[in-house]
């Protein structure tokens, strides 16, 4: 019979009537909002190593864009994507937006994520203090999640046509959604109308999928974003190829010169 693996809770404290939990199995932490869904998970042999799937999948973007100088995260968790660019990326600056105080206790705690200038961790709603970023931005990364799923704030054409403002002209928004939900298809429909070009990688039937959307209308080769990838590759301990390979244009996916094919 199947025996889980024993479990230590490490963390536990509560914001707004939710409560923020760390547990640990083995050499594994869990970020966890009080149910079994896992927001984030660190390895403490291995603390650049990305264990979630959808993190991965996410930093796929990173072959999108020719030149990676500035990201901004709205959304921490455990900060995995961001302590993977800090320390595989030492020249870039990154800012993460986290609206909950004990998530950014207990990712830099509990998750390793550094404590430097290269990257600032800001306190705030982002619905509220947009105004206050400057940009631009190669990368903007919306993975703001709480108990019951993706954060609201992104259901805002006006926010996210403010997000658009902020990039760089060859910048991207990378959103993680979770693709089982009615709501995800709304969120196509929205980014849709918002964007030049739209990718979507699904890491699974009924987990996450990733949007990328590009304002531009510009559309960027498949040739292009692999050779990036094996460049990439060369210096990462990720496999970035297959993850490109996922890439489905959702507008043009009948040429087989563009995304998607």
């Amino acid at each position: 019979m199947f025996q889980s693996l024993p479990e230590k809770l490490l963390f536990e404290k509560e914001y707004n009537g939710v409560p923020v939990q760390v547990w640990e199995k083995l050499d594994r932490r869990e970020l966890r909002f009080g149910n079994l869904i896992v927001q984030s998970a660190y390895s403490t042999l291995q603390p650049d190593c990305l264990l979630l799937r959808y993190t991965r999948q996410m930093l796929a973007a990173i072959a999108l864009v020719p030149q990676l100088e500035n990201v901004l995260h709205i959304g921490l968790g455990g900060g995995s994507v961001a302590n993977f660019l800090f320390h595989h990326f030492p020249e870039i600056q990154q800012t993460a937006i986290e609206i909950n105080p004990l998530v950014i206790d207990a990712a830099y705690e509990h998750f390793g994520l550094p404590n430097d200038s290269r990257l600032m961790v800001l306190r705030m709603d982002v619905t509220e203090s947009i105004n206050d970023l400057t940009g631009p931005y190669d990368l903007i990364f919306l993975d703001a999640f709480d108990h019951s799923g993706a954060s609201s704030c992104f259901d805002s054409t006006n926010l996210l046509l403010q997000l658009q403002d902020l990039l760089t002209a060859d910048g991207w928004l990378v959103g993680n959604f979770w693709n089982q939900l009615r709501l995800f298809s709304l969120q196509k429909e929205l980014w849709h109308g918002l964007c030049g070009q739209l990718i979507e990688a699904k890491t699974g039937v009924m987990t996450n999928s990733i949007l990328y959307g590009h304002a531009q209308s510009n559309h960027i080769l498949l040739s292009t974003v692999q050779k990036r990838a094996q460049e990439l590759e060369s210096t990462l301990p990720l496999r970035l190829l297959p993850l490109v390979k996922r890439f489905k244009n959702l507008e043009h996916s009948d040429q087989s010169t563009l995304l998607g094919r």
